[in-house]
């Protein structure tokens, strides 16, 4: 969709909509979420594209285990 801006305040409330909103950067044909081998360094280690130093997972590392600095909530450092 093209949309044109008469003046420049219809292009400033279109701008102050995404104000405060944060998003990450991705290489190409790089998942948003996910981690593949080549988005991270040698000694790191993936599990399904999830990287392990980020997770708290149990010893056969099959799940996620709560956390108090581990997981999502820490994930936008």
């Amino acid at each position: 969709m093209i949309e044109q801006f008469k003046t420049i305040n219809d292009l400033s409330a279109v701008i102050k909509e995404y104000e405060g909103m944060l998003s990450r950067p991705t290489r190409r044909l790089s998942h948003p979420t996910l981690y593949r081998t080549r988005d991270v360094g040698k000694k790191e280690k993936i599990i399904k594209g999830v990287r392990v130093k980020d997770w708290f997972l149990s010893e056969d590392e099959t799940w996620v285990l709560p956390h108090n600095q581990m997981g999502l909530s820490f994930s936008s450092s």
